[in-house]
Protein backbone atom coordinates (compact mmCIF):
# COMPACT_ATOMS: atom_id res chain seq x y z
CA UNK A 1 0.00 0.00 0.00
CA UNK A 2 1.42 3.36 -1.03
CA UNK A 3 1.83 6.17 1.46
CA UNK A 4 0.96 9.55 0.10
CA UNK A 5 2.64 11.90 2.59
CA UNK A 6 3.88 11.92 6.12
CA UNK A 7 1.09 11.58 8.61
CA UNK A 8 2.18 14.20 11.07
CA UNK A 9 2.73 17.37 9.06
CA UNK A 10 0.62 20.18 10.58
CA UNK A 11 1.41 22.68 7.82
CA UNK A 12 -1.17 23.42 5.11
CA UNK A 13 -0.21 22.39 1.58
CA UNK A 14 -0.98 25.83 0.11
CA UNK A 15 1.64 27.52 2.29
CA UNK A 16 4.75 25.94 0.78
CA UNK A 17 5.92 28.89 -1.27
CA UNK A 18 7.22 32.25 -0.14
CA UNK A 19 5.03 35.29 -0.68
CA UNK A 20 6.55 37.81 -3.13
CA UNK A 21 7.14 40.56 -0.58
CA UNK A 22 8.71 38.16 1.91
CA UNK A 23 10.88 36.79 -0.88
CA UNK A 24 11.95 40.34 -1.74
CA UNK A 25 12.80 40.98 1.92
CA UNK A 26 14.97 37.89 2.04
CA UNK A 27 16.73 38.73 -1.24
CA UNK A 28 17.47 42.35 -0.30
CA UNK A 29 18.92 41.36 3.08
CA UNK A 30 20.95 38.61 1.38
CA UNK A 31 22.39 41.12 -1.09
CA UNK A 32 24.00 42.88 1.85
CA UNK A 33 26.39 39.92 2.14
CA UNK A 34 28.16 41.17 -1.00
CA UNK A 35 29.49 44.16 0.94
CA UNK A 36 33.29 44.04 0.82
CA UNK A 37 33.35 40.86 -1.25
CA UNK A 38 36.50 41.97 -3.08
CA UNK A 39 38.03 44.45 -0.62
CA UNK A 40 38.16 42.49 2.65
CA UNK A 41 41.71 41.05 3.08
CA UNK A 42 42.06 37.34 2.46
CA UNK A 43 42.69 34.97 5.32
CA UNK A 44 45.12 32.09 4.91
CA UNK A 45 42.58 29.38 3.98
CA UNK A 46 41.00 31.62 1.36
CA UNK A 47 44.39 32.28 -0.22
CA UNK A 48 44.94 28.53 -0.53
CA UNK A 49 41.78 28.21 -2.61
CA UNK A 50 42.45 31.24 -4.83
CA UNK A 51 46.12 30.53 -5.48
CA UNK A 52 45.39 26.86 -6.22
CA UNK A 53 42.70 27.88 -8.72
CA UNK A 54 45.17 30.33 -10.31
CA UNK A 55 47.85 27.65 -10.69
CA UNK A 56 45.31 25.20 -12.13
CA UNK A 57 44.53 27.73 -14.86
CA UNK A 58 48.19 28.59 -15.52
CA UNK A 59 49.25 24.94 -15.73
CA UNK A 60 46.00 23.75 -17.36
CA UNK A 61 46.04 20.98 -14.76
CA UNK A 62 42.47 20.36 -13.61
CA UNK A 63 42.93 17.03 -11.83
CA UNK A 64 45.83 17.48 -9.39
CA UNK A 65 45.57 20.69 -7.33
CA UNK A 66 48.80 22.66 -6.93
CA UNK A 67 49.70 25.41 -4.48
CA UNK A 68 52.95 27.35 -4.77
CA UNK A 69 54.20 24.83 -7.32
CA UNK A 70 53.63 21.79 -5.10
CA UNK A 71 50.76 19.25 -5.20
CA UNK A 72 48.06 20.12 -2.65
CA UNK A 73 46.34 16.91 -1.62
CA UNK A 74 44.20 18.37 1.16
CA UNK A 75 40.82 18.93 -0.51
CA UNK A 76 38.94 17.74 -3.61
CA UNK A 77 38.86 20.27 -6.47
CA UNK A 78 35.25 21.51 -6.72
CA UNK A 79 35.95 24.91 -5.10
CA UNK A 80 38.98 25.41 -7.34
CA UNK A 81 36.93 24.58 -10.43
CA UNK A 82 34.09 26.90 -9.48
CA UNK A 83 36.51 29.76 -8.72
CA UNK A 84 38.15 29.26 -12.11
CA UNK A 85 34.76 29.32 -13.86
CA UNK A 86 33.89 32.74 -12.42
CA UNK A 87 37.35 34.03 -13.31
CA UNK A 88 36.88 32.84 -16.89
CA UNK A 89 33.46 34.52 -17.11
CA UNK A 90 34.69 37.80 -15.60
CA UNK A 91 35.23 40.26 -18.50
CA UNK A 92 37.07 42.79 -16.32
CA UNK A 93 39.93 40.65 -15.04
CA UNK A 94 42.13 37.91 -16.46
CA UNK A 95 43.31 36.82 -13.01
CA UNK A 96 41.73 35.16 -9.97
CA UNK A 97 40.12 37.86 -7.80
CA UNK A 98 38.91 37.39 -4.20
CA UNK A 99 35.26 37.69 -5.21
CA UNK A 100 35.62 34.79 -7.65
CA UNK A 101 36.05 32.46 -4.67
CA UNK A 102 33.70 34.23 -2.27
CA UNK A 103 30.69 34.51 -4.59
CA UNK A 104 29.97 30.77 -4.68
CA UNK A 105 29.37 30.37 -0.92
CA UNK A 106 27.13 33.45 -1.01
CA UNK A 107 25.08 32.04 -3.90
CA UNK A 108 24.97 28.69 -2.11
CA UNK A 109 23.69 30.54 0.95
CA UNK A 110 20.81 31.96 -1.08
CA UNK A 111 19.85 28.49 -2.26
CA UNK A 112 19.98 27.27 1.34
CA UNK A 113 17.77 30.16 2.50
CA UNK A 114 15.14 29.41 -0.15
CA UNK A 115 15.12 25.68 0.62
CA UNK A 116 14.90 26.40 4.35
CA UNK A 117 11.91 28.67 3.79
CA UNK A 118 10.20 26.13 1.52
CA UNK A 119 10.81 23.17 3.83
CA UNK A 120 9.76 25.10 6.93
CA UNK A 121 6.56 26.39 5.37
CA UNK A 122 5.75 22.90 4.09
CA UNK A 123 6.40 21.07 7.34
CA UNK A 124 5.03 23.61 9.82
CA UNK A 125 2.99 26.16 7.88
CA UNK A 126 2.22 29.71 9.10
CA UNK A 127 5.38 31.10 7.47
CA UNK A 128 7.65 29.22 9.88
CA UNK A 129 9.98 28.68 6.93
CA UNK A 130 10.48 32.38 6.19
CA UNK A 131 11.10 33.07 9.90
CA UNK A 132 13.65 30.24 9.98
CA UNK A 133 15.35 31.58 6.84
CA UNK A 134 15.55 35.05 8.39
CA UNK A 135 16.91 33.61 11.64
CA UNK A 136 19.54 31.71 9.63
CA UNK A 137 20.52 34.75 7.57
CA UNK A 138 20.96 36.83 10.71
CA UNK A 139 23.32 34.45 12.52
CA UNK A 140 27.00 35.14 13.10
CA UNK A 141 28.02 31.81 11.54
CA UNK A 142 26.04 32.32 8.33
CA UNK A 143 27.24 35.86 7.61
CA UNK A 144 30.86 35.09 8.50
CA UNK A 145 31.42 31.81 6.67
CA UNK A 146 29.23 32.52 3.64
CA UNK A 147 31.60 35.43 2.90
CA UNK A 148 34.68 33.20 2.86
CA UNK A 149 36.28 31.48 -0.14
CA UNK A 150 37.26 28.48 1.99
CA UNK A 151 35.21 25.35 1.13
CA UNK A 152 33.54 24.85 4.53
CA UNK A 153 30.35 26.84 3.96
CA UNK A 154 29.60 25.56 0.46
CA UNK A 155 30.27 22.04 1.72
CA UNK A 156 27.73 22.54 4.50
CA UNK A 157 25.17 23.96 2.07
CA UNK A 158 25.44 20.93 -0.22
CA UNK A 159 25.11 18.51 2.72
CA UNK A 160 21.96 20.24 3.99
CA UNK A 161 20.45 20.41 0.49
CA UNK A 162 21.08 16.67 0.22
CA UNK A 163 19.05 16.15 3.40
CA UNK A 164 16.28 18.56 2.34
CA UNK A 165 15.91 16.83 -1.04
CA UNK A 166 15.44 13.48 0.71
CA UNK A 167 12.87 15.04 3.06
CA UNK A 168 10.86 16.15 0.01
CA UNK A 169 11.21 12.64 -1.43
CA UNK A 170 9.94 11.23 1.88
CA UNK A 171 6.84 13.43 1.68
CA UNK A 172 6.13 12.57 -1.95
CA UNK A 173 3.96 9.68 -3.12
CA UNK A 174 5.82 6.43 -3.53
CA UNK A 175 6.97 5.61 -7.07
CA UNK A 176 5.85 9.00 -8.40
CA UNK A 177 8.24 11.08 -10.54
CA UNK A 178 8.63 13.74 -7.84
CA UNK A 179 9.97 11.15 -5.41
CA UNK A 180 12.46 9.80 -7.95
CA UNK A 181 13.63 13.30 -8.91
CA UNK A 182 14.24 14.48 -5.35
CA UNK A 183 15.87 11.22 -4.32
CA UNK A 184 18.26 11.65 -7.24
CA UNK A 185 18.83 15.31 -6.35
CA UNK A 186 19.81 14.25 -2.84
CA UNK A 187 22.48 11.94 -4.22
CA UNK A 188 23.63 14.64 -6.67
CA UNK A 189 24.11 17.11 -3.79
CA UNK A 190 25.95 14.38 -1.85
CA UNK A 191 28.30 13.88 -4.81
CA UNK A 192 28.96 17.62 -5.16
CA UNK A 193 29.64 17.85 -1.42
CA UNK A 194 32.10 14.96 -1.74
CA UNK A 195 33.90 16.81 -4.54
CA UNK A 196 33.94 19.92 -2.38
CA UNK A 197 35.53 18.55 0.79
CA UNK A 198 35.01 14.81 1.11
CA UNK A 199 32.39 12.13 1.85
CA UNK A 200 32.28 12.55 5.65
CA UNK A 201 29.51 15.17 5.77
CA UNK A 202 27.19 13.45 3.26
CA UNK A 203 27.74 10.12 5.04
CA UNK A 204 26.79 11.56 8.44
CA UNK A 205 23.62 13.15 7.01
CA UNK A 206 22.76 9.84 5.33
CA UNK A 207 23.21 8.10 8.68
CA UNK A 208 20.98 10.64 10.45
CA UNK A 209 18.27 10.36 7.80
CA UNK A 210 18.42 6.56 7.93
CA UNK A 211 18.02 6.63 11.71
CA UNK A 212 14.99 8.88 11.32
CA UNK A 213 13.37 6.55 8.76
CA UNK A 214 14.13 3.33 10.60
CA UNK A 215 12.76 4.70 13.88
CA UNK A 216 9.50 5.86 12.29
CA UNK A 217 6.39 3.94 11.38
CA UNK A 218 7.30 4.30 7.68
CA UNK A 219 10.54 2.32 7.80
CA UNK A 220 9.22 0.04 5.06
CA UNK A 221 9.42 3.00 2.64
CA UNK A 222 13.17 3.51 3.17
CA UNK A 223 14.34 1.97 -0.12
CA UNK A 224 11.70 3.79 -2.14
CA UNK A 225 12.60 7.13 -0.57
CA UNK A 226 16.40 6.86 -0.81
CA UNK A 227 16.65 4.67 -3.93
CA UNK A 228 20.22 3.71 -2.99
CA UNK A 229 21.03 1.69 -6.13
CA UNK A 230 20.26 4.40 -8.67
CA UNK A 231 21.50 7.01 -6.18
CA UNK A 232 24.90 5.41 -5.85
CA UNK A 233 25.13 5.34 -9.64
CA UNK A 234 24.54 9.11 -9.68
CA UNK A 235 27.13 9.64 -6.94
CA UNK A 236 29.68 7.41 -8.68
CA UNK A 237 29.18 9.03 -12.08
CA UNK A 238 30.01 12.44 -10.59
CA UNK A 239 32.83 11.51 -8.17
CA UNK A 240 34.72 8.51 -9.51
CA UNK A 241 36.02 9.96 -12.83
CA UNK A 242 38.06 12.58 -11.00
CA UNK A 243 39.27 10.04 -8.43
CA UNK A 244 40.43 7.61 -11.13
CA UNK A 245 42.22 10.37 -13.05
CA UNK A 246 43.84 11.53 -9.82
CA UNK A 247 45.16 8.03 -9.14
CA UNK A 248 46.87 8.00 -12.52
CA UNK A 249 48.30 11.52 -12.25
CA UNK A 250 49.77 11.13 -8.77
CA UNK A 251 51.80 8.15 -9.96
CA UNK A 252 53.57 10.53 -12.33
CA UNK A 253 53.91 13.26 -9.69
CA UNK A 254 55.18 10.78 -7.08
CA UNK A 255 52.69 11.59 -4.33
CA UNK A 256 51.39 8.90 -1.95
CA UNK A 257 47.67 9.62 -1.52
CA UNK A 258 47.58 7.35 1.52
CA UNK A 259 49.58 9.95 3.44
CA UNK A 260 47.34 12.88 2.55
CA UNK A 261 43.98 14.23 3.81
CA UNK A 262 42.31 12.85 0.67
CA UNK A 263 42.77 9.35 2.09
CA UNK A 264 40.86 10.28 5.25
CA UNK A 265 43.93 10.63 7.45
CA UNK A 266 42.09 13.12 9.68
CA UNK A 267 39.69 10.35 10.71
CA UNK A 268 42.40 8.26 12.34
CA UNK A 269 42.22 10.10 15.66
CA UNK A 270 39.48 9.97 18.27
CA UNK A 271 38.57 12.46 20.98
CA UNK A 272 39.67 12.02 24.56
CA UNK A 273 37.13 11.79 27.38
CA UNK A 274 38.04 15.33 28.44
CA UNK A 275 37.19 16.63 24.96
CA UNK A 276 33.92 14.70 24.82
CA UNK A 277 32.79 15.96 28.23
CA UNK A 278 33.65 19.55 27.32
CA UNK A 279 30.57 19.67 25.03
CA UNK A 280 32.70 21.63 22.57
CA UNK A 281 30.30 21.38 19.64
CA UNK A 282 27.22 22.32 21.65
CA UNK A 283 28.88 25.56 22.75
CA UNK A 284 30.22 26.26 19.24
CA UNK A 285 26.78 25.74 17.74
CA UNK A 286 25.31 28.27 20.17
CA UNK A 287 28.08 30.75 19.30
CA UNK A 288 27.54 30.31 15.56
CA UNK A 289 23.79 30.81 16.09
CA UNK A 290 24.20 34.20 17.80
CA UNK A 291 22.10 36.30 18.23
CA UNK A 292 19.32 33.79 17.45
CA UNK A 293 20.57 31.43 20.17
CA UNK A 294 19.72 34.12 22.75
CA UNK A 295 16.07 33.27 22.04
CA UNK A 296 16.55 29.68 23.17
CA UNK A 297 15.88 30.22 26.92
CA UNK A 298 12.84 32.40 26.10
CA UNK A 299 11.43 29.85 23.65
CA UNK A 300 11.99 26.95 26.05
CA UNK A 301 10.38 28.80 28.95
CA UNK A 302 7.33 30.04 27.04
CA UNK A 303 6.81 26.61 25.45
CA UNK A 304 7.49 24.67 28.65
CA UNK A 305 4.04 23.06 28.72
CA UNK A 306 4.34 21.63 25.21
CA UNK A 307 7.82 20.28 26.04
CA UNK A 308 6.29 17.80 28.46
CA UNK A 309 5.17 15.71 25.52
CA UNK A 310 7.54 14.82 22.71
CA UNK A 311 6.36 16.37 19.46
CA UNK A 312 6.83 13.85 16.64
CA UNK A 313 6.85 16.62 14.03
CA UNK A 314 10.38 17.60 15.16
CA UNK A 315 11.92 14.14 14.74
CA UNK A 316 13.09 14.81 11.17
CA UNK A 317 15.28 17.61 12.56
CA UNK A 318 16.33 16.08 15.87
CA UNK A 319 17.73 12.85 14.39
CA UNK A 320 20.33 14.45 12.06
CA UNK A 321 21.25 17.07 14.68
CA UNK A 322 21.88 14.39 17.32
CA UNK A 323 23.77 12.20 14.84
CA UNK A 324 26.08 15.00 13.71
CA UNK A 325 26.77 16.15 17.27
CA UNK A 326 27.55 12.58 18.36
CA UNK A 327 29.78 11.67 15.40
CA UNK A 328 31.85 14.84 15.41
CA UNK A 329 32.14 14.85 19.20
CA UNK A 330 33.67 11.36 19.14
CA UNK A 331 35.89 12.16 16.16
CA UNK A 332 39.01 14.25 16.66
CA UNK A 333 40.11 17.56 15.08
CA UNK A 334 37.61 19.88 16.75
CA UNK A 335 36.74 22.78 14.45
CA UNK A 336 33.85 25.25 14.95
CA UNK A 337 32.90 25.24 11.26
CA UNK A 338 31.95 21.56 11.52
CA UNK A 339 28.68 22.79 13.05
CA UNK A 340 27.70 24.92 10.04
CA UNK A 341 25.35 22.22 8.64
CA UNK A 342 23.31 22.40 11.85
CA UNK A 343 22.51 26.12 11.49
CA UNK A 344 19.47 25.72 9.17
CA UNK A 345 18.14 22.73 11.14
CA UNK A 346 18.47 24.62 14.42
CA UNK A 347 16.87 27.71 12.86
CA UNK A 348 13.85 25.62 11.81
CA UNK A 349 13.42 24.21 15.33
CA UNK A 350 13.78 27.67 16.83
CA UNK A 351 11.31 29.20 14.37
CA UNK A 352 8.75 26.49 15.15
CA UNK A 353 9.19 27.32 18.84
CA UNK A 354 8.75 31.04 18.19
CA UNK A 355 5.41 30.33 16.49
CA UNK A 356 4.31 28.58 19.67
CA UNK A 357 4.77 31.71 21.79
CA UNK A 358 1.41 33.33 22.56
CA UNK A 359 0.88 36.87 21.28
CA UNK A 360 1.41 39.70 23.70
CA UNK A 361 4.12 38.02 25.78
CA UNK A 362 6.66 40.61 24.58
CA UNK A 363 5.60 44.19 25.54
CA UNK A 364 4.80 46.49 22.60
CA UNK A 365 6.94 49.25 24.07
CA UNK A 366 10.02 47.02 24.03
CA UNK A 367 9.19 45.91 20.51
CA UNK A 368 8.90 49.48 19.21
CA UNK A 369 12.20 50.40 20.84
CA UNK A 370 13.91 47.40 19.25
CA UNK A 371 12.53 48.17 15.81
CA UNK A 372 13.40 51.87 15.82
CA UNK A 373 16.87 51.39 17.27
CA UNK A 374 17.56 48.52 14.88
CA UNK A 375 16.41 50.47 11.83
CA UNK A 376 18.49 53.49 12.90
CA UNK A 377 21.58 51.34 13.44
CA UNK A 378 21.49 50.29 9.78
CA UNK A 379 22.88 53.74 8.90
CA UNK A 380 26.01 53.31 11.05
CA UNK A 381 28.13 51.09 8.82
CA UNK A 382 27.22 52.84 5.52
CA UNK A 383 28.41 56.12 7.05
CA UNK A 384 31.62 54.52 8.35
CA UNK A 385 32.33 52.81 5.04
CA UNK A 386 31.77 55.97 3.02
CA UNK A 387 34.12 57.71 5.47
CA UNK A 388 36.76 55.12 4.49
CA UNK A 389 36.06 55.96 0.81
CA UNK A 390 34.43 52.57 0.21
CA UNK A 391 31.57 54.25 -1.62
CA UNK A 392 30.12 51.26 -3.48
CA UNK A 393 30.06 49.08 -0.35
CA UNK A 394 28.53 51.84 1.77
CA UNK A 395 25.89 52.60 -0.87
CA UNK A 396 25.00 48.91 -1.18
CA UNK A 397 24.39 48.58 2.56
CA UNK A 398 22.50 51.89 2.74
CA UNK A 399 20.11 50.89 -0.06
CA UNK A 400 19.66 47.41 1.41
CA UNK A 401 18.81 48.92 4.80
CA UNK A 402 16.30 51.36 3.29
CA UNK A 403 14.52 48.70 1.24
CA UNK A 404 14.42 46.19 4.12
CA UNK A 405 12.91 48.83 6.46
CA UNK A 406 10.34 49.88 3.85
CA UNK A 407 9.33 46.32 2.94
CA UNK A 408 9.13 45.30 6.59
CA UNK A 409 6.80 48.14 7.51
CA UNK A 410 4.53 47.26 4.59
CA UNK A 411 4.55 43.52 5.32
CA UNK A 412 3.92 43.81 9.06
CA UNK A 413 0.72 45.80 8.43
CA UNK A 414 -0.91 42.73 6.84
CA UNK A 415 -3.55 40.94 8.99
CA UNK A 416 -1.54 37.69 9.10
CA UNK A 417 1.18 39.10 11.37
CA UNK A 418 -1.34 40.47 13.87
CA UNK A 419 -1.94 36.88 14.94
CA UNK A 420 1.78 35.98 14.74
CA UNK A 421 3.37 38.86 16.61
CA UNK A 422 6.30 36.86 17.97
CA UNK A 423 7.20 35.66 14.49
CA UNK A 424 6.94 39.22 13.11
CA UNK A 425 9.37 40.53 15.69
CA UNK A 426 11.87 37.72 15.24
CA UNK A 427 11.67 38.18 11.46
CA UNK A 428 12.38 41.90 11.79
CA UNK A 429 15.27 41.58 14.25
CA UNK A 430 16.89 38.79 12.24
CA UNK A 431 16.91 40.74 8.96
CA UNK A 432 18.33 43.81 10.72
CA UNK A 433 20.99 41.63 12.37
CA UNK A 434 21.95 40.20 8.95
CA UNK A 435 22.66 43.68 7.56
CA UNK A 436 24.54 44.71 10.71
CA UNK A 437 26.75 41.63 10.49
CA UNK A 438 27.35 42.33 6.79
CA UNK A 439 28.36 45.90 7.63
CA UNK A 440 30.66 44.74 10.41
CA UNK A 441 32.36 42.24 8.07
CA UNK A 442 32.93 44.94 5.43
CA UNK A 443 34.17 47.57 7.89
CA UNK A 444 36.11 45.52 10.43
CA UNK A 445 39.84 46.02 10.04
CA UNK A 446 41.52 42.61 10.20
CA UNK A 447 44.90 44.05 11.09
CA UNK A 448 47.04 40.94 10.61
CA UNK A 449 45.31 39.98 7.35
CA UNK A 450 45.53 43.52 6.00
CA UNK A 451 49.19 43.74 7.00
CA UNK A 452 50.04 40.46 5.27
CA UNK A 453 48.13 41.58 2.18
CA UNK A 454 49.86 44.97 1.93
CA UNK A 455 53.28 43.45 2.60
CA UNK A 456 52.75 40.73 -0.03
CA UNK A 457 51.47 43.19 -2.64
CA UNK A 458 54.54 45.38 -2.06
CA UNK A 459 56.81 42.35 -2.44
CA UNK A 460 55.16 41.55 -5.77
CA UNK A 461 55.80 45.08 -7.00
CA UNK A 462 59.51 44.95 -6.10
CA UNK A 463 60.50 41.65 -7.68
CA UNK A 464 60.40 40.38 -11.27
CA UNK A 465 59.17 37.05 -12.57
CA UNK A 466 62.77 35.86 -13.13
CA UNK A 467 63.84 36.66 -9.54
CA UNK A 468 64.05 34.07 -6.78
CA UNK A 469 61.89 34.62 -3.68
CA UNK A 470 62.83 32.49 -0.68
CA UNK A 471 61.12 32.36 2.73
CA UNK A 472 63.24 31.35 5.71
CA UNK A 473 60.91 29.05 7.63
CA UNK A 474 57.14 29.39 7.35
CA UNK A 475 55.34 32.12 5.43
CA UNK A 476 51.68 33.22 5.21
CA UNK A 477 49.78 31.47 2.38
CA UNK A 478 48.63 34.88 1.11
CA UNK A 479 52.21 35.69 0.04
CA UNK A 480 52.23 33.65 -3.23
CA UNK A 481 48.75 34.93 -4.10
CA UNK A 482 49.24 38.66 -3.56
CA UNK A 483 52.90 38.71 -4.68
CA UNK A 484 51.99 36.65 -7.77
CA UNK A 485 55.26 34.80 -7.40
CA UNK A 486 56.37 31.36 -6.30
CA UNK A 487 57.89 31.27 -2.81
CA UNK A 488 60.71 28.77 -2.20
CA UNK A 489 60.88 27.59 1.38
CA UNK A 490 64.19 27.13 3.23
CA UNK A 491 63.93 25.35 6.58
CA UNK A 492 67.16 26.82 7.97
CA UNK A 493 70.25 28.90 7.25
CA UNK A 494 72.18 25.89 5.93
CA UNK A 495 69.52 25.19 3.30
CA UNK A 496 69.37 28.90 2.47
CA UNK A 497 73.13 28.98 1.81
CA UNK A 498 72.77 25.90 -0.40
CA UNK A 499 70.13 27.66 -2.50
CA UNK A 500 72.30 30.76 -2.70
CA UNK A 501 75.13 28.68 -4.08
CA UNK A 502 72.86 27.37 -6.85
CA UNK A 503 71.59 30.75 -8.03
CA UNK A 504 72.44 31.82 -11.56
CA UNK A 505 74.70 34.73 -12.39
CA UNK A 506 72.80 38.00 -12.61
CA UNK A 507 69.74 36.48 -10.93
CA UNK A 508 68.26 38.59 -8.13
CA UNK A 509 67.71 36.76 -4.83
CA UNK A 510 65.14 38.01 -2.32
CA UNK A 511 64.46 36.65 1.13
CA UNK A 512 61.38 36.89 3.37
CA UNK A 513 62.45 36.42 6.97
CA UNK A 514 61.16 37.11 10.46
CA UNK A 515 62.69 40.07 12.25
CA UNK A 516 63.97 37.81 15.04
CA UNK A 517 65.81 35.60 12.50
CA UNK A 518 67.78 38.44 10.91
CA UNK A 519 70.59 37.90 13.40
CA UNK A 520 71.21 34.45 11.88
CA UNK A 521 72.14 36.10 8.56
CA UNK A 522 75.22 37.94 9.83
CA UNK A 523 77.59 36.26 7.38
CA UNK A 524 75.22 36.84 4.42
CA UNK A 525 75.36 40.34 2.88
CA UNK A 526 71.80 41.69 2.67
CA UNK A 527 69.92 44.91 2.09
CA UNK A 528 66.63 45.41 3.95
CA UNK A 529 63.90 46.62 1.60
CA UNK A 530 60.53 46.26 3.31
CA UNK A 531 58.88 45.66 6.71
CA UNK A 532 55.38 44.46 7.49
CA UNK A 533 54.53 47.57 9.49
CA UNK A 534 51.09 46.36 10.59
CA UNK A 535 52.52 43.46 12.60
CA UNK A 536 52.57 44.58 16.25
CA UNK A 537 54.92 41.75 17.23
CA UNK A 538 58.17 43.36 16.13
CA UNK A 539 60.23 40.21 16.75
CA UNK A 540 57.99 38.15 14.42
CA UNK A 541 57.52 40.93 11.87
CA UNK A 542 58.12 39.85 8.27
CA UNK A 543 60.98 41.57 6.48
CA UNK A 544 61.98 41.49 2.82
CA UNK A 545 65.73 41.63 2.20
CA UNK A 546 67.79 41.40 -0.97
CA UNK A 547 70.84 39.17 -0.87
CA UNK A 548 73.78 41.13 -2.33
Amino acid sequence: MQSTTCSYNPGPQDNRFIKPRLLALLLVAWLGLFAGINSIPLEDHEALVLQTAREMGINQEWVVPYFNGEPRMNKPPLNYWLTSVLSFLDPFSDDIEPWHGRAWPIFGGLLLLLFTAYIGNTMYGANVGIIAAALLLGTHGFTKFSHSARPDFLYSVLCVLQFFAWIIAWRAKDDFPAQRIYAGLGWMFAALATLSKGPQGPAVFLLGFLMFLLCSEERNRTLKILRPFSGLLVWSALCLPWWWLLQERVKIVGVNIGETQLSGSLLKTLSSWQEILSLYYVSRLLLLMLPASLLLPVVLYLNRKSLRRFDKSHRWLIFPIATILLVFTIAGHYRPHYMLPLLPLSALLLAAGVEGIPAGRIPDTLWRWLFMSGAASLAVFPVLLIGKQLYATGLLLALAGLFVTWLLKAELRTPFWRDHQSGARVLTCSLIAALLFAGFNAYSYRRSYAGNRDFSVSVGKMIKSSDVLVALGSFPPVLPYYARHKVVSASGVAELKSRLADKSDGQNFYLVVRQMDLANLKDIPTNTLLHNKDDKRSDKQMVLVQVL
